[in-house]
């Protein structure tokens, strides 16, 4: 993993030097395909590319180990120039930069929230970017930058697992459902990837939950059950919209008959994870858990008024359904009302996702009657969360993680046949991830 960060961080400095010359100077142009080609046929070229990928990714099997080094350096490479590219996140120059600025350089100071109610918002993983971030200051001249390599390093991490489930698994389904996961992954992360973000972080977290709950669910091996609830409970302090992730935990308890020994280490594993984040929210903002009025425990003196913390809370509550409302103008909006705006907020691809959830039940339902026990059990878990999710704060970046997988189990239970399809999962993964970096080259990097 340290040689993955350092790699990501050499690699994306010198990109970012790149792309700076070649914003200045129009000569380099050339570095991206097509850039001087007229826009139809750029996009009757790109077609073709992508045709041209499926067909060389044709024959491809499950077993074709040789590729997969060669498929991780050029996913390696495509992430690394990602992270070299401006953040289009609000967040990311919002509070990111200048939370981690104050962690980094003061570390926990009593009272931040009051500074700005953003700066108590507690997530581990802006901890963690604290410690694995880089700050350039006029580095060659330039203007000072920071490179963020974790986020890359986990979605790294994450496809590796993945290779290694298509390769090893009996179930073609199977192999669909984590290579969906893994290509919507990079199709959503890729364009925050070199960002602090926690919204990322917890989605790549969710997905790696989902990936060792099904290897419990193959081997029931004692081991699996440590690394789930761990993830679990990390999950929790990276993102506390993700609480709900603790229902994975049911079936594992259940099936081990509620073991005292195993509910005493799950216990500990909690206690271990959860009491630093609650020390850090008391000391940041006054509150166990902040924004959430309503725990209000403690009385000390750098306590946030409680008006900020509500205030606070009800932004995030009207941010994720129409920006810019207050509440109360929001409650003016029935749900019929403010549900279309909300839809036509997301970009074509999250309105996809978003429509193919609606079939969840009818995808549980199939799965009950066809004993799928797996597809059953995950879509039991992640019903609550999506309920959750939408209920509180539906900004879908704030839910990825779930939503991805949900999506992924209705097609295929829906549209499942016998025999698989003519494309073996390897395929997919392959043909998939290239003709998004076809995509990226035609349309995303900066001209």
């Amino acid at each position: 993993m340290i040689i993955t960060l350092f790699s990501l961080l050499i690699l994306s400095v010198a990109l970012s030097k790149l792309f700076e010359v070649k914003l200045e100077f129009k000569f380099l142009a050339i570095i991206y395909p097509f850039y001087w080609i007229p826009f139809f046929f750029s996009n009757l070229i790109f077609g073709v590319w992508i045709l041209l990928i499926f067909v060389f990714f044709k024959n491809f099997s499950s077993k074709s180990i040789e590729y997969t080094n060669s498929f991780i350096l050029v996913f390696f490479i495509f992430i690394s120039a990602n992270m070299a590219l401006p953040s289009t996140l609000n967040d990311f120059h919002g509070y990111y930069i200048q939370t981690i600025k104050w962690w980094k350089e003061y570390g926990v100071v009593k009272g931040l929230g009051n500074l700005h109610g953003r700066f108590a918002f507690n997530s581990y993983f802006l901890a963690l970017s604290s410690v694995f971030s880089f700050e350039f200051k006029n580095l060659f001249g330039s203007y000072s930058f920071f490179i963020f390599p974790l986020n890359a390093t986990f979605l790294i991490l994450l496809i590796k697992e993945i290779l290694k489930i298509i390769k090893s698994s009996h179930d073609v389904f199977i192999k669909y459902f984590f290579c969906g996961i893994g290509l919507l992954s990079i199709v959503f992360f890729s364009k925050w990837i070199g960002t602090p973000s926690n919204d990322v972080a917890a989605g790549l977290v969710t997905n790696f939950l989902i990936l060792f709950f099904y290897k419990w669910h193959l081997f029931k091996e004692k081991r699996y059950v440590w690394i789930v609830s761990t993830i679990i409970f990390l999950s929790i302090v990276i993102k506390l919209s993700t609480i709900l992730s603790i229902l994975f935990l049911i079936p594992i308890i259940f099936y081990e008959k509620f073991n005292f020994k195993i509910l005493l280490r799950i216990s500990i594993i909690g206690v271990a994870i959860l009491f630093p984040f609650f020390l850090k929210n008391i000391l940041l903002s006054g509150y166990l858990v902040y924004p959430f009025p309503e725990i209000d425990l403690f009385n000390f003196i750098w306590k946030i008024p409680l008006e900020l913390v509500i205030s606070e809370k009800e932004a995030v509550y009207t941010w994720a359904r129409i920006p810019g409302l207050t509440k109360e103008q929001l409650l003016e909006y029935g749900l019929l009302e403010w549900i279309p705006i909300w839809f036509d907020r997301h970009d074509i691809l999250t309105k996809v996702i978003l429509i193919i959830n609606l079939f969840i039940p009818l995808s549980l339902i199939i799965s009950i009657i066809r004993k799928e026990i797996f597809f059953r059990n995950l879509l039991l878990i992640l019903i609550p969360n999506i309920l959750f999710w939408f209920i509180q704060a539906p900004d879908p970046r704030f839910a990825f993680g779930y939503l991805f997988s949900s999506a992924i189990i209705v097609l295929i239970v829906i549209f499942k046949r016998k025999k698989s399809l003519s494309f073996e999962p390897i395929t997919i993964l392959y043909a998939g991830f290239f003709s998004i970096v076809a995509f990226y080259l035609f349309y995303q990097w900066p001209k």
